[in-house]
C-alpha cells in the first residue's frame, strides 16, 4: 500500500506541473498551435510563441476553435510584429517546438470494480481450482508515450484485490459435516476470517486511439499490456465450534509469487477541457500464479485429535473483468 501511495503522490506532483498550461489555437485544417493569445479583433487573432517577443498573426477564418488561459495576457505592442511568420491557410506551422500538432504524453490515473470470471470465482471449496473470489477493486496510474497520431506505448501500475468469501466457505463446510454425521445441533457452527486476494505490479503496452466519427474531443481507445503480478493468496482460518468453543481449527497461511499478467481494455476517451479527458474503460485481466509450499495445519484442544501440519503446492486461474473510469491529463 505504501508503493501505491507513493506512486499517486507522484502522479498528482506531475500533474501540478502542468497546471498552468499555454493557450491554444486550433485550425480549421487541424493544426494546433501552442501559443499565448495576446490580443484579438474581429477578423485576427495575435499571438506569440515561448518566450520570443515575436508576434504573430492568424485569420480567424482559418481558425476553429481557440482556447485562453487564465492568464492575463500582456500588452501586444510589447512584442515586434511578424505577420508573415503565422500559420497560413495552406496548413504550414512554424518550425518551432512550441507548435504541436498532438499531445505527446497522457498521464493517467483510473478506478473501478473488478468481477471475477470463472475458476476465480467458484464457490466449490471442495474443487482444488476454485478461487472463491469476490467482487473487488482496483486502482492504476499509467504514462503513456505517444509515437504517432494513432499509436503509443505505454507503462502502469496495477492494483486489484478481491474479497474471500468467507460465507460460501462456512456454508460449504456445513454441508459437508451434515453428510458425514446426519443432523447437526444447532450450537454448532463454523466460524472462517479470511484475508484477500491481492495483486500488484508494472505494466508495459501497446496504445491504440481512434477518433469517434467527426468529433475531435471523442476518441476510442484501445490498450493492450503484459506485465508481472505480485500475487498474494489469502490467509484463512476457519474452526469448528460448540457454544462458542473451539473444537478444531484450521489454517492455511498466505503466500505471495510473481506470475506474469495479461491485460486489454477497450473504452471511450472525452477531453473536456484543453488538457483534461474523462475515460471509461472495460478491462480484462488474466494470469495463472503457482504458489509453492503453502503452510496449512490443524489443531484441536481434544484428546485424541493430533495436531498436524501440511505443506502443498498450488495454481490458481485468475481471470477479472473490470469497469474503470479515470482521468487523462494530456501533455503537449
Amino acid at each position: 500500500m505504501k508503493r501505491l501511495l507513493f506512486l499517486f503522490a507522484f502522479l498528482i506532483a506531475g500533474l501540478c506541473a502542468f497546471a498552468q498550461a499555454p493557450d491554444m489555437i486550433i485550425q480549421k485544417n487541424g493544426g494546433k498551435i501552442r501559443c499565448r493569445i495576446l490580443d484579438q479583433d474581429s477578423a485576427t487573432i495575435y499571438y506569440s510563441l515561448g518566450e520570443q517577443k515575436t508576434l504573430y498573426s492568424i485569420k480567424k477564418a482559418d481558425v476553429e476553435e481557440y482556447y485562453i488561459s487564465s492568464k492575463v495576457p500582456a500588452a501586444k505592442d510589447n512584442y515586434n510584429k511578424k505577420p508573415d511568420a503565422g500559420p497560413s491557410s495552406s496548413g504550414s506551422l512554424p518550425s518551432l517546438a512550441y507548435a504541436n500538432t498532438d499531445e505527446q504524453f497522457i498521464l493517467s490515473i483510473t478506478t473501478g470494480l473488478a468481477n471475477p470470471i470463472g475458476d476465480f470465482a467458484k464457490k466449490d471449496a471442495q474443487d482444488s481450482t476454485s478461487g472463491l473470489a469476490q467482487l473487488g477493486y482496483l486502482l492504476q496510474g499509467g504514462l503513456t508515450i505517444k509515437v504517432s497520431h494513432f499509436m503509443g506505448v505505454g507503462v502502469s501500475y496495477k492494483f486489484q484485490g478481491h474479497p474471500f468469501d468467507a460465507d460460501a466457505l462456512n456454508e460449504q463446510l456445513m454441508q459437508n459435516l451434515r453428510q458425514q454425521v446426519g443432523n447437526v445441533p444447532a450450537n454448532v457452527g463454523f466460524s472462517t476470517t479470511a484475508g484477500s486476494w491481492i495483486m500488484a505490479g508494472p505494466f508495459a503496452s501497446l496504445f491504440f486511439t481512434f477518433p469517434v466519427s467527426q468529433s475531435k474531443n471523442l476518441s476510442f481507445d484501445i490498450d493492450a499490456g503484459v506485465g508481472f503480478l505480485n500475487v498474494t493468496n489469502p490467509e484463512v482460518t476457519y474452526s469448528l465450534q460448540q457454544n462458542g468453543i473451539s473444537l478444531l481449527t484450521f489454517d492455511q497461511q498466505k503466500a505471495k509469487t510473481w506470475s506474469v499478467g495479461y491485460n486489454m481494455s477497450f473504452g471511450l476517451r472525452y477531453r473536456f477541457a484543453e488538457q483534461i479527458a474523462f475515460h471509461c474503460n472495460l478491462n480484462v485481466l488474466t494470469t495463472k500464479p503457482y504458489f509453492k509450499a503453502i503452510q496449512a495445519s490443524s489443531t484441536s484442544p481434544l484428546p485424541g485429535i493430533a495436531n498436524q501440519h501440511y505443506v502443498t503446492d498450488y495454481t490458481q486461474k485468475i481471470l477479472t473483468v473490470s469497469l474503470q473510469v479515470g482521468l487523462s491529463f494530456l501533455i503537449f
